[in-house]
């Protein structure tokens, strides 16, 4: 707890000034990190939400993570943050990664699930970005197993909400 309580603060302060819609950035960390704490998930996972945007939105070095939570939380934020020219690139790169971490996909599951809920209130545009993105996105919740099926039931019954409207 007390490294989830570490990485919030480091999280705050890299995202410091920076928005999602019309929340501080930070809304969105807590909105993934409930979602991981919700499923129960690792004391991994839930640490490395506060932290999972910031390699691809802030100034921070892959190797801040690794020094500050250790290798096993810095495997995980390296694996949900894709590098590219665009977000197709970008999507492709985070998506080889995570399929080779299941923390990593339990990390971005959450992370979709709190950008869809938010997108549903407050960006129509956006929503339909992530609904495009499903098919290549299933690809990951197909990767987990039995014990992470309440997670991916939670995804698929947003997802099919959507569709339904």
């Amino acid at each position: 707890m007390i490294l989830a309580q570490l990485a919030k603060e480091f999280a705050e302060k890299r995202h410091e000034g920076q928005m999602y819609g019309e929340h501080p950035y930070t809304k969105h960390l807590q909105d993934v990190y409930d979602l991981a704490c919700k499923f129960n998930l690792s004391e991994n996972v839930k640490i490395a939400a506060w932290l999972h945007d910031t390699l691809e939105d802030t100034k921070t070095f892959t190797f801040e993570i690794g020094d500050n939570f250790g290798t096993a939380i810095e495997d995980i934020v390296y694996a949900v943050s894709g590098y590219g020219d665009n977000r197709k690139q970008r999507n492709a790169d985070a998506l080889r990664k995570i399929l080779k971490n299941k923390e990593a996909a339990r990390l971005k599951i959450c992370d979709r699930i709190a950008n869809i809920v938010e997108c549903q209130k407050t960006d129509k545009k956006r929503l339909k970005m992530y609904l495009k993105e499903h098919n290549d996105f299933s690809e990951i919740c197909y990767s987990l197993g039995y014990e992470d099926r309440f997670l991916i039931q939670e995804y698929f019954n947003l997802i099919n909400h959507q569709n339904l409207k």
